[in-house]
């Protein structure tokens, strides 16, 4: 039988119940974690045996005890020293972390590619749109947006005009060192680790799709032979998303119908 010992006022508890999750195997090529998509959870009394645990029958989950569960949780495993709150951050929990990183000048590396004609080999500090970041499920996505102010949930969203970016948003990391463990809670972590790989191709040749009226490989070779001071806004590509799509329950459901790029690889 598993018994537990709080040592804060010795109180001894004992198994009491047990959650079973249930789901399919996924077939998403493109999410990271293919090995299960859950559908959903039972809890089930436990009666003890001869001393040991035996499972009896269970009901389905239902949000009043992922909430419950959740609180009691928090208050029992909460950290002696309060969490810093990053100052960028727009939305967490639900398996998300949303932050935003104003318009700014970043150093960029280009590298030579076997995937596509025309890469070159460069690098400069060089403008940036507004930047909306997402992680979720262990996979980074980043969206443009126009302004130099806090995003807001009606904020619209655009292509991030970036090599590595798929056209529904999410950032192939190829053999890039993305954060983990505890670090993957740090959000300049992953932007660190965005702006600090090589960018080596377009991830997709349809024209007017990463950068508007320009082909993306002439756009950023002429932006590090001669640097504009900032981003020009007119140059970022329409997504039929905002912010608050970003926080939806269906999120994954938004981004399945933004039509994908012609030549996306």
């Amino acid at each position: 039988m598993l018994m537990v010992q709080a040592s804060a006022n010795s109180t001894t508890m004992a198994l009491q119940k047990a959650i079973l999750v249930y789901g399919v195997a996924k077939r998403n090529l493109y999410d990271p974690d293919q090995s299960l998509a859950i559908t959903h959870a039972t809890i089930n009394d436990v009666e003890m045996k001869s001393g040991a645990p035996v499972l009896k029958a269970g009901r389905l989950m239902t949000q009043s005890d992922l909430n419950e569960l959740v609180t009691g949780l928090s208050q029992s495993q909460s950290l002696s020293v309060p969490s810093w709150i990053d100052t960028t951050m727009l939305a967490l929990g639900a398996g998300r972390m949303i932050w935003y990183t104003p318009a700014c000048q970043r150093a960029m590396f280009f590298k030579t590619s076997s995937f596509t004609k025309d890469t070159f080999e460069a690098q400069g500090q060089l403008p940036t749109p507004g930047l909306v970041w997402l992680v979720m499920q262990g996979a980074l996505y980043v969206y443009a947006y126009k302004g130099s102010g806090r995003p807001d949930k009606e904020t619209k969203l655009y292509q991030a005009p970036f090599f590595n970016v798929w056209s529904q948003g999410k950032v192939c990391t190829g053999n890039a060192a993305m954060p983990v463990g505890d670090n993957a809670a740090i959000p300049h972590m992953w932007v660190d680790a965005f702006f600090g790989s090589n960018f080596t191709h377009p991830n997709f040749k349809e024209k007017d799709r990463l950068v508007k009226g320009v082909c993306p490989i002439d756009f950023w070779k002429a932006m590090t032979e001669k640097p504009l001071p900032v981003f020009p806004e007119g140059r970022l590509v329409d997504l039929p998303l905002t912010v608050a799509d970003l926080l939806a329950p269906d999120l994954n459901q938004k981004l399945g119908n933004i039509d994908r790029a012609a030549g996306e690889f």
